[in-house]
């Protein structure tokens, strides 16, 4: 499936399974996501290839209980992101490490 220009607005996604999905240029390949809440979700000219996230904008983004399993991240790289009013709650990501991680003053914490 391949999804350009995609808007996803007062949207809920509930138990949805991502496998070898290209959104925008995003590649996501063996991703599941469990009980996730996307509310005015808009993502421009954001691409992962080699885990590299460039130009993202996310506002009044609420994620909760997600998790990710058996997904690996190497050599991450976050460049121009901007998030406004985001709220992240009970994250759980499994063979994925995120330390000190720090976005644009907003510290996330407890990530392992």
């Amino acid at each position: 499936m391949t999804i350009a220009g995609m808007a996803i607005a007062g949207m809920a996604i509930a138990g949805m399974t991502i496998a070898g999905m290209i959104i925008a240029g995003m590649t996501i390949v063996g991703m599941t996501i469990a009980g996730m809440i996307i509310a005015d979700l808009t993502i421009v000219g954001m691409t992962i290839a080699g885990m590299t996230i460039a130009g993202m904008a996310i506002v009044g983004m609420t994620i909760a209980d997600m998790t990710i399993a058996g997904m690996t991240i190497a050599d991450l790289t976050i460049v121009g992101m901007t998030i406004a009013g985001m709220t992240i709650a009970d994250m759980t990501t499994a063979g994925m490490t995120i330390a000190a991680m720090t976005i644009d003053g907003m510290t996330i914490a407890g990530m392992t």
